[in-house]
């Protein structure tokens, strides 16, 4: 019974992580950043959408923006000094949830492991337990291979959007003076 319990937390925890970084934490890097480059004469529009998907790299985006409104520079340099800053700062805490949802779901598949163990140590032979343990171990699986996602999307990120946002606010920059 104990390695049962033990088996459906450990697939409770693969499905959970796997929920939280599948659906709410990824965006199409491509179709993404293609969207804000598109939308980057309308800064405002960039900054509602991130507040839209929050726990994705649109966070470091909108980080970025803001710290390049707030600067009040005119020259690219010095905007991009500053959202380059703000966007790996921002950058850090999102990778950092993203890691720490797919350790979660490599502890659910350690646990998973840690019933079968139990279970044969305890002579027990369940095909459910085995079943679970199968379940989370591929979903571990997953999430070891997926664990860096998360940096290569901020990565691209920083190469496709963030010249974009620094050219955008040093022309606004320009046309407003």
């Amino acid at each position: 019974m104990t390695s049962t319990a033990l088996a459906v937390l450990g697939l409770g925890l693969v499905v959970e992580a796997f929920v939280r970084m599948f659906f709410r934490m990824r965006v199409n890097i491509r179709a993404g950043n293609a969207f804000l480059v598109k939308q980057i004469d309308n800064l405002d529009r960039i900054v509602k959408l991130a507040a839209g998907f929050p726990g994705t790299y649109f966070e470091a985006v909108a980080a970025a923006l803001a710290a390049g409104l707030a600067a009040g520079a005119r020259d690219e340099v010095t905007i991009a000094a500053a959202t380059h800053a703000a966007f790996d700062k921002a950058g850090a805490v999102v990778d950092l949830k993203w890691r720490t949802a797919a350790e979660r779901g490599q502890l659910g598949a350690v646990l998973a492991i840690g019933a079968l163990v139990l279970q044969l140590a305890l002579n027990e032979r369940t095909g459910a337990v085995t079943t679970v343990f199968g379940l989370a171990v591929l979903g571990g699986i997953w999430h070891t291979f997926h664990k860096p996602d998360m940096a290569a999307d901020l990565a691209a990120a920083r190469t496709d959007v963030l010249p974009a946002i620094d050219r955008a606010l040093a022309q606004r920059d320009n046309k407003v003076s």
